[in-house]
């Protein structure tokens, strides 16, 4: 279930998804998993040139298979699933996030990606409720 979806298409593209979340499995026992789900989800949508007018459905593609994935993997748990994407250049970016929660049964992780033409970072929350 979708909660709500965010584009922004400044040179970047950044997308958000919400699923539901359980309380049977901390997030620390998953982490290394999602890692690698998000990497590897990253490189068989991303690895090739950056075409700016293909690359916000490719983003998009990407993002709906991480969450597809995550869903089915772990059922009933709520992740927050946000990526950007930009072309490889001159120019720098910071990137974080916080968020006030249970150390004890929640946490994040942050997948990458990068080729020649372009970085993707792809930041992962699971989060008890």
């Amino acid at each position: 279930m979708i909660i709500y979806h965010i584009e922004l298409n400044i040179s970047y593209i950044n997308l958000i998804y919400i699923y539901k979340m359980s309380k049977d499995i901390k997030f620390e026992d998953i982490k290394e998993d999602v890692r690698g789900l998000v990497e590897d989800i990253l490189k068989s949508h991303l690895d090739g040139e950056y075409v700016e007018s293909e690359q916000q459905q490719k983003v998009k593609e990407t993002l709906d298979e991480i969450n597809q994935k995550l869903h089915q993997t772990y059922p009933g748990y709520k992740f927050v699933v946000s990526g950007t994407s930009f072309k490889k250049g001159h120019a720098g970016l910071n990137y974080a996030a916080s968020c006030f929660w249970n150390p004890s049964s929640d946490g994040s992780v942050m997948g990458k990606f990068e080729n020649e033409f372009q970085h993707a970072f792809v930041t992962v929350s699971g989060v008890t409720y």
